[in-house]
């Protein structure tokens, strides 16, 4: 896959790691409006995990595994961590004495 810019530029959250190597990663994912797709990170220091979403930025094509199986996936460089407000208060607000769940929602949607 060549080009010159991004063709593809969403939100990606890991629904599976395939391989996670020094140089990059290849992971399953699922966009926000449920589209299937698989990343080929090329680059350092992220290390995704299933759960984790990424804005991504690259370009989409097409991958055929060893079984002749076609899947969309993205070539990138460009991948950044994204984290929704109020994704790591309210986990740790519904453990605290006194708040519980209930009261931690309310708190993050104010």
């Amino acid at each position: 896959m060549s080009g010159v810019g991004f063709g593809f530029q969403k939100l990606v959250t890991v629904e599976a790691v395939i391989s996670s190597l020094e140089g990059g990663c290849i992971f399953s994912g699922v966009v926000a409006d449920g589209e299937k797709v698989q990343v080929k990170f090329t680059g350092k220091n992220l290390r995704p995990l299933v759960g984790d979403t990424f804005l991504v930025k690259g370009q989409l094509g097409t991958y055929r595994n060893k079984w002749g199986k076609t899947v969309p996936q993205v070539d990138t460089k460009v991948m950044e961590p994204h984290v929704q407000p109020g994704e790591l208060l309210e986990p740790w607000l519904k453990r605290l004495h006194n708040i519980g769940p209930h009261r931690a929602e309310n708190l993050v949607r104010a």
